[in-house]
C-alpha cells in the first residue's frame, strides 16, 4: 500500500507509518485543529462495501467506545472520509505488546508479583467489556500492551487491544451473524478454550478466562499449554486432554499460583472461575494491597522497550511493526470468509464505492510461534535497541 504519510484522512494529518497489513496500515497522525497526536488505523481503499471484515472494523470501535475502562485502548472516532476511506483513531501508547516483553526477558516464574498483577489488570479490564456484553475471544500475548509513562519511570500501565472479533451482546444493536457464522472457528489457536474451538459463536464469558489462563501459563513456562506439531492438533488435544501441570515445566512455581491457572484451563467451562471478577479476586489475593492501586512497577532487570514514533524500513523495503500496538494491529488486520447478508447489516453505513482487499494471516500459524524462553539472540537484540523518545 502506498505510504500516506504528510496527506490527510478525516480530520487528521498522517504523520509517519508505523505498520502495514493485508488489509490496512497504522500511522502517527495529528488532529488538525487540536494538534492531539494519535494513532490512526485506516483499512485499503478498496475494501469490499458489504465485506464482513469492515462491518467488524466498526464493530471494533462501537466496541471500544461502550467498555470506558482505562485498561481497555481508546478508540474516540471511526468514521469515513470524502474518499470513502474507513478509519480509526484511538490513543496513541508508548511500549510494547507483552509477546515482545516475553520474547525479549523470557518466562516471568521468577517474578511471581508481576505476572499476578498484570493477570489481575487484564482480569479487571475484559471484566468490564464482559460488563458491557462483550466477549473478546482473541486474548493473547499479542493483544496486551504495556504502555509506559511519559516521566521516563519504571511504571506501566496494561492495555487489552483489538477487538475486531469480539462477540457482541444482541442488547449493542448487533446481530451475532455480523461476527460469527453459526459454527465457525475464529481466533489465535494456541489460545482458544476448547468450546470456541467447536462454536465460536455459542462461548462466553469463560472463554477469555481460559484464553487468559494460556497466558498466564505461558508467562511462567516459557510456552503455552497443548503446544503440538500443528493447528488441527492443538485444537484436538484442547477436546481431549488437560495441560501438563505447571510444576512439571516450573518446578519452583507456587502451588497456589499453580491451582489458579490450572482452573482458568478447566475443559469444561462449569469447571472454570464463574466470571472475570473471581479471576482478578483470586490473582489479588496474595499482592501486597499497595500493590494493586497505580501502575505496575517493574522488578529491577526488566523493561518495556520503547521504539520510535518512526517508519523503520527492512532491506526489502517492508515496514516493520514498531512493538506499538498500532503496528501490530496493522498486521493482524484480517480479512475473513464472506457472511450472508442480514438486515442488522444495513445498521452499518458503508460507502458507495465498490472496493476490493488482499491478505491474510493463515489462523494455524499461530501453532508455528516460538516460544518465549530467553535467548541470547533476544538478549542482544534487547541491549541493542534504540532509547525512550518522547511523543
Amino acid at each position: 500500500m502506498t505510504d500516506e504519510s504528510g496527506t490527510d484522512i478525516g480530520r487528521y494529518h498522517l504523520l509517519a507509518k508505523l505498520g502495514e497489513g493485508g488489509m490496512g496500515s497504522v500511522y502517527v497522525a495529528e488532529h488538525k485543529l487540536m494538534r492531539k497526536r494519535v494513532a490512526v488505523k485506516m483499512m485499503h481503499s478498496a475494501i469490499g462495501a458489504n465485506s464482513a471484515p469492515l462491518v467488524r472494523f466498526i464493530n471494533e470501535a462501537r466496541a471500544a467506545a461502550r467498555i470506558h475502562h482505562p485498561g481497555v485502548i481508546e478508540i474516540f472516532d471511526c468514521d469515513f472520509d470524502n474518499r470513502g476511506r474507513v478509519y480509526q483513531a484511538m490513543e496513541l501508547l508508548r511500549g510494547e505488546s507483552l509477546r515482545d516483553f516475553l520474547e525479549r526477558h523470557g518466562p516471568l516464574s521468577a517474578h511471581p508479583q508481576l505476572l499476578r498483577r498484570i493477570g489481575r489488570d487484564v482480569a479487571v479490564a475484559v471484566g468490564a467489556a464482559h460488563a458491557a456484553g462483550i466477549i473478546h475471544r482473541d486474548l493473547k500475548p499479542d493483544n496486551l500492551f504495556l504502555s509506559v509513562h511519559a516521566d521516563g519511570s519504571s511504571a506501566v500501565d496494561v492495555k487489552v487491544l483489538d477487538f475486531g472479533i469480539a462477540k457482541l451482546n444482541a442488547e449493542l444493536g448487533f446481530s451475532n451473524a455480523d461476527v460469527t457464522q453459526a459454527g465457525a472457528r475464529i481466533g489465535s489457536v494456541l489460545y482458544m478454550a476448547p468450546e470456541q474451538a467447536v462454536d465460536a459463536g455459542r462461548v462466553d464469558s469463560r472463554a477469555d478466562i481460559y484464553a487468559l489462563g494460556c497466558i498466564l501459563y505461558e508467562m511462567v513456562a516459557g510456552r503455552t499449554p497443548l503446544s503440538e506439531s500443528d493447528g488441527l492438533a492443538v485444537l484436538a488435544a484442547r477436546l481431549t486432554r488437560a495441560p501438563q501441570p505447571l510444576r512439571e515445566l516450573a518446578p519452583d512455581v507456587d502451588s497456589s499460583l499453580e491451582a489458579m491457572v490450572m482452573s482458568f484451563l478447566a475443559r469444561d467451562p462449569a469447571d472454570r472461575p464463574h466470571d472475570m471478577s473471581a479471576v482478578a479476586a483470586a490473582l489479588a489475593q496474595d499482592l501486597e494491597p499497595a500493590t494493586l492501586t497505580g501502575p505496575i512497577t517493574l522488578p529491577a532487570g526488566l523493561r518495556v522497550d520503547v521504539p520510535d514514533h518512526a517508519p523503520n524500513p527492512r532491506p526489502n523495503g517492508k515496514v516493520v511493526p514498531l512493538g506499538l500496538p498500532h503496528a501490530a494491529a496493522a498486521t493482524r488486520l484480517r480479512q475473513e470468509e464472506p457472511e450472508p447478508d442480514g438486515a442488522d447489516r444495513a445498521r452499518v453505513r458503508l460507502p458507495a464505492q465498490p472496493t476490493s482487499f488482499v491478505g491474510r494471516e493463515g489462523e494455524l500459524a499461530e501453532a508455528r510461534r516460538p516460544s518465549c524462553r530467553h535467548s541470547s539472540e533476544n538478549a542482544r537484540r534487547s541491549s541493542s535497541s534504540s532509547p525512550p523518545v518522547p511523543v
